[in-house]
């Protein structure tokens, strides 16, 4: 190894036996100063660096691949199961549920009943829910079955479904696509997700967003902070509410729809195609409103404290729409 230093040079015998027995990429390589690369780096750069293999290539705790096949009548009754993990339903045309998945070892997985009503899902040893492992379930079910979920901290995801769902979930996402018959869904932190049609739809969060992209007979969508959304408008009867959040609309309005908007403190939006049709009320406390439909003035309230506005576009049988605000501000803008 050769050391520069106040100009003289020495190389030690000791240095260059190391070498010999180093490969190449090993020896350190002397910078313009005459010092190893390694010795101008900080001493937690070299230390991270040598323990972030290690942690990558942490193990996490063990699973295990279960499985279970079982009949159930086009109608039956699903209960599934699963404190800390993600759960997949995919609706099938057959008379039968099938589950896959992973558990942690330590957990116990279960699947049985009778051909009209079983239960399925993972079962944590008492005392040990908060250090649960995560499971992921994939579920397959007759397609118009009677289902009932309900999940932890993981995301629940529905597709292809046309039966009955409850849903619910502490923090996960709810996602259900298809065209189901009812739909409860309630999730405390987790965001909702409604996509394709359903008869009727209830759902409710605390601090989640809801978004209802489907066609909807009857809607009830209330959610305390966060914002309520519609996509494509085709509700037929609608309660949408928020008290922080926003409730916005974005799309026509269905020919006799009814469509209720209640808000505290969040705003109101409503976005509408040029030849919307209906009677709409505006009804706020103290929030501003901005329209780009009919008239820009409010005028006192007949039968309460505050301001409205009121104006028709097209047929006043198109739909109805009623917003009512305490101080959030309402707008309803052209498309």
């Amino acid at each position: 190894m050769t050391w520069a230093c106040g100009g003289s040079r020495r190389e030690g015998s000791g240095g260059r036996r190391l070498a010999a027995l180093l490969p190449p990429a090993a020896v350190p390589r002397p910078t313009a100063a005459g010092l190893p690369l390694a010795a101008l780096l900080p001493v937690g750069l070299l230390l991270g660096a040598a323990a972030a293999p290690a942690a990558a290539q942490a193990p996490g705790p063990a699973t295990r691949a279960v499985e279970a096949r079982r009949a159930l009548a086009p109608s039956g009754l699903l209960r599934i199961w699963n404190l800390s993990g993600s759960v997949r339903v995919v609706a099938w045309d057959r008379d039968s549920v099938v589950v896959t998945g992973r558990v942690p070892v330590d957990e116990k997985f279960f699947c049985g009943g009778r051909r009209e009503a079983m239960k399925c899902g993972v079962d944590v040893p008492p005392g040990s829910e908060e250090a649960a492992g995560r499971s992921t379930l994939e579920v397959r079910v007759p397609v118009r079955a009677q289902l009932w979920l309900k999940s932890g901290d993981g995301d629940v995801v529905v597709s292809g479904f046309a039966g009955d769902l409850d849903a619910y979930s502490v923090s996960g996402r709810i996602d259900v696509s298809g065209a189901a018959r009812v739909l409860t869904l309630e999730s405390m932190g987790g965001d909702i997700v409604v996509a394709g049609s359903a008869t009727t739809v209830r759902a409710r969060t605390a601090g989640g967003r809801i978004t209802l992209g489907a066609r909807i007979d009857d809607a009830t969508a209330t959610s305390v902070s966060g914002d309520v959304v519609v996509r494509g408008g085709a509700i037929r009867r609608g309660r949408l509410e928020s008290i922080d959040g926003a409730v916005r609309w974005r799309g026509p309005l269905a020919e006799g729809a009814d469509v209720e908007i209640t808000n505290h403190g969040g705003s109101v939006e409503l976005f509408l195609p040029p030849d919307a049709s209906g009677a709409f009320e505006v009804h706020t406390y103290v929030g501003t409103v901005q329209s780009d439909f009919g008239p820009a003035k409010l005028l006192g309230a007949r039968d309460q404290n505050g301001r409205e506005l009121s104006f028709v576009l097209g047929r006043p049988a198109g739909a109805r729409v009623t917003v009512r605000t305490f101080k959030g501000p309402v707008a309803i803008r052209r498309l």
